[in-house]
């Protein structure tokens, strides 16, 4: 007679089981991962140029934003303070935490400066284009910045 519960062999397989649909999905998962990562960081990176520009057209000036090529960014704004211009900058520390497989692609060696007229407009020249996010595995995001200081996030799928 049989008793209730189960035996070892059927525990055992189990498991296996278990394992080797996580071993199939894990790839799929660290993906998804990695793209949240980038969206994320993204989304800072267009609200941080928003805030800037913002700030110029405002009349504080100079309002510039410089975007490394780690991905990292700060901001330089007028007379503000250190506090204010750090809540709208990604660090090098700060992306290696939020984002640590994240590269960038589009950026010149120095880096990228945008700078902001009172018209909302990007004074650099040579500063608009298209700057893409990696992340180790999963799909890139990519932002493309005009002269008008407007970002269209992913262009080629804008219309």
């Amino acid at each position: 007679m049989r008793g209730n519960g189960f035996t070892l062999i059927e525990l055992m397989v189990t498991i296996m089981v278990a394992a080797i649909l996580l071993v199939l999905a894990m790839p799929s998962f660290l993906s998804s991962i990695h793209g949240q990562q980038v969206s994320s960081v993204l989304q800072n990176f267009e609200q941080d140029v928003a805030w800037v520009r913002g700030q110029a057209v405002s009349g504080v000036s100079p309002a510039s934003l410089t975007l490394n090529t780690d991905c990292s960014w700060s901001v330089s704004i007028g007379t503000s303070t250190a506090a204010v211009e750090a809540d709208h900058s990604m660090t090098t520390t700060q992306l290696a935490q939020d984002a640590p497989t994240i590269k960038c692609s589009g950026i010149p060696s120095g880096g990228l400066t945008l700078s902001f007229n009172t018209l909302g407009m990007v004074n650099s020249p040579g500063s608009t284009g298209i700057i893409t996010f990696t992340p180790a595995t999963g799909l890139s995001s990519s932002v493309e910045i005009f002269g008008s200081g407007v970002l269209v996030g992913n262009p080629q799928h804008a219309s």
